[in-house]
């Protein structure tokens, strides 16, 4: 697809129900419609109805996602660590790292100081030595 007018007529709601019923990637919507990379960002840039569908489908895309996980709580069989993988690279999750109370840094933080501030000790230590000796 190159031009707009080559769309189907209903392409803003083929758009949204794709990444609402099937939670699809703007990719997967693109190939299903045969829209190309460039005629994507070129539709995007300059057709509004194009562009509101693909930005309401992400949302509903998410959702999607996310009911998968509500949804499959309590079955056993459920792969929670290729769900994760999934929302990690599809929606920038992050595990959220160990926070003590009070402290501004995390514990992963404060382990890289102690582990920075013992090799400049070292460091220290040795030229000490040389100096003395």
């Amino acid at each position: 697809m190159y031009k707009i007018e080559d769309l189907p007529s209903n392409y803003p709601d083929l758009i949204v129900g794709m990444m609402k019923d099937e939670g699809m990637s703007k990719k997967e919507v693109c190939s299903e419609l045969n829209v190309t990379p460039s005629a994507h960002a070129k539709f995007f840039k300059d057709d509004e109805k194009y562009k509101q569908a693909f930005e309401d489908g992400v949302s509903f895309a998410e959702a999607w996602w996310m009911k998968q996980a509500r949804e499959n709580l309590s079955n056993k069989s459920f792969n929670v660590a290729n769900y994760a993988f999934q929302m990690k690279n599809r929606y920038k999750w992050r595990d959220t790292p160990l926070v003590a109370a009070g402290v501004s840094k995390n514990l992963s933080d404060r382990f890289q100081d102690k582990e920075i501030i013992g090799k400049y000790k070292k460091t220290e230590e040795v030229k000490d030595e040389k100096i003395i000796n």
